[in-house]
């Protein structure tokens, strides 16, 4: 009975060594969770103005890319309208300059055959008062 008396009393201080050494990690654990804990919003309050100024600069950036992307795009629409308006001035342009052109066209036309008309008679009758 000695003998077991020993080995139990041996196996209950090294339960409550055990015992002893789980809480001491238990309490490292926590001491080293509370110490980053407490890093942690140091480091939230220390970055709480550059997080801030950070966010700030993400807004303006936002905003400059936003106004250079509307920017481009509306250079890009004038682009193809000016080429749409040249092209259109290029295509009815010289249709209008005809246009305008056609009566001074037929005015000379009307002319010419009134001339000719004139040539006509005048030989004709040139003819007629030599015979």
């Amino acid at each position: 009975m000695n003998k077991m008396n020993f080995n139990s009393k041996k196996e209950t201080a090294d339960k409550k060594e055990r015992q002893g050494a789980d809480e001491a990690t238990k309490l490292q654990d926590e001491q080293v969770n509370a110490a980053e804990e407490n890093a942690a919003s140091d480091n939230v309050t220390d970055e709480g103005p550059e997080q801030k100024e950070l966010e700030e600069l993400k807004k303006k950036y936002d905003e400059l890319n936003d106004s250079h992307l509307r920017l481009m795009a509306e250079f890009d629409n004038y682009r193809k309208r000016t080429l749409r308006e040249k092209s259109e001035l290029i295509k009815n342009g010289g249709e209008s300059a005809l246009t305008h052109l056609l009566p001074v066209v037929d005015d000379f036309e009307r002319a010419l055959r009134k001339e000719w008309n004139l040539s006509i008679r005048n030989s004709c009758l040139t003819c007629l008062i030599r015979m």
